[in-house]
């Protein structure tokens, strides 16, 4: 019989009865290398082999995936449009998110990498950060372990998670439907530094570039590391997500819409390891985080890691073009399109507006590759400033480095929809109750 497992709402230990898997290998060589005058995380011996992907196997084979309660988290999701789930031990957790500071430490991009740990670190030393401490640089987001972890995110979900929502989802563009598709969508790690102020985000969902009621996209991140390990964090408001693709972008929500959701408000806790998934147009914010305070003398906190995850379920398969174009820019080791559409920044457009931002750019520029560089024209002032790229850096193949060695796994579950078959219980399914938009 099948084990309860009660931390739909994300509490609970993992720590208990956990079998981590012993796969007793060094870091490789590539991971630990990085130019003169650049502070590499020290290297150790990981349980976990994150450079080859087979290993995926592994992890989601243990109990604590396959002893969740996933109906019961399917459930919680369409009630709340949001839920947290296990996917990694929270040493694993912490064993990736060294990984992916390695892999920071030794980006092919940079002549002087960047600093994440470290005292008055200034803006342009820590430049590897895009919009929300999204990376942009194909080197870290192709590295080793960040395609591990997007590989044991899909592979959850086709397994465990997506079929259970599918079950007991009950969509109105679904009618008459035996099965969905699902496939992962392209994002990002993000490695934001302990005493970064994060900059607040008014109340909005997350869209597309246009209007699609047949098809749910869902967003989220797996939590790796915040300093003393606290849990991750996602203010929202449960149950106001539309379950459907809206053409906006960033949509901020109006007073009017927001003044009877407010009071239901709630701040989810993803404990480092777990994986927090929502509807994207769960309505949200980001609130301003003060810079982590630390004792005199003490060495500076942990950055705060996490990998961005997507996906979609859609009762029409995605158009073929745009699956061959995905296939081409992983072979690359391209900067992806979020699923947005958008494409994701370098740096914040606001850099471009004060002087002194400028300069941080100029400087930022300066400890990159040449390639890596662009002119801008600075029109009210009549200048020219050479920054790093704001948007779509040079991929990989570009760079003149060797692509990611990805296999037919990896691109498989962004370029290959998985066929799920929907529920046909009406009577345990759960409606979804679609608010209005404004």
């Amino acid at each position: 019989m099948k084990r309860k497992n009660h931390e739909v709402a994300g509490y609970g230990d993992e720590s208990k009865g956990h079998e981590a898997p012993i796969v007793d290998v060094t870091v490789p060589e590539a991971a630990t290398t990085a130019p003169a005058g650049a502070r590499v995380v020290r290297a150790r011996r990981f349980e976990t082999d994150w450079t080859d992907v087979t290993v995926v196997e592994t992890l989601v084979s243990r109990p604590l995936i396959t002893e969740f309660d996933w109906d019961e988290a399917a459930i919680a999701f369409l009630r709340d449009c949001v839920v947290d789930f296990p996917t990694l031990h929270p040493s694993e957790a912490a064993e990736a998110a060294t990984l992916l500071e390695q892999a920071v430490a030794g980006a092919t991009e940079f002549t002087t990498p960047p600093r994440l740990r470290g005292k008055n670190i200034k803006p342009y030393e820590r430049h590897v950060l895009g919009g929300f401490g999204g990376v942009l640089y194909p080197s870290i987001n192709h590295s080793p372990v960040a395609r591990v972890l997007r590989l044991l995110y899909h592979t959850i979900m086709v397994r465990h998670f997506a079929p259970a929502v599918c079950k007991h989802m009950r969509k109105p563009e679904w009618r008459g439907k035996k099965d969905v598709y699902f496939r992962s969508m392209w994002d990002r790690a993000m490695l934001r530094d302990a005493d970064a102020k994060v900059t607040p985000e008014s109340w909005h969902r997350d869209g597309g570039e246009s209007n699609v009621a047949h098809a749910v996209r869902l967003g989220g991140w797996i939590a790796l590391q915040t300093a003393g390990g606290q849990p991750q964090q996602l203010v929202c408001v449960p149950g106001s997500s539309l379950w459907r693709v809206i053409d906006c972008g960033f949509g901020k929500v109006s007073k009017d819409t927001l003044r009877p959701l407010e009071a239901r408000k709630k701040v989810h806790r993803v404990k480092i390891g777990r994986c927090v998934v929502f509807d994207e147009t769960i309505v949200h914010c980001v609130q301003r985080s003060p810079a982590a305070r630390k004792a005199k003398g003490a060495p500076p906190p942990a950055p705060q890691v996490r990998i961005f995850i997507a996906s979609e379920l859609s009762c029409e398969p995605p158009p073929s073009e745009e699956l061959e174009t995905i296939h081409k820019q992983l072979l690359e080791g391209a900067v992806l399109p979020l699923k947005s559409g958008q494409r994701p920044r370098g740096y914040p457009a606001m850099y471009w507006c004060y002087p002194r931002l400028r300069e941080y750019l100029h400087l930022a520029a300066e400890r990159l590759q040449p390639v890596m560089r662009e002119k801008r024209h600075l029109a009210s002032k009549g200048v020219d400033l050479t920054t790093p790229f704001q948007m779509e850096p040079p991929s990989l193949v570009a760079q003149g480095v060797a692509p990611p060695p990805y296999t037919a796994a990896e691109i498989d579950a962004f370029v290959k929809p998985v066929k799920l078959p929907l529920g046909q219980e009406q009577g345990t399914s759960v409606e979804t109750k679609v608010q209005s938009t404004d």
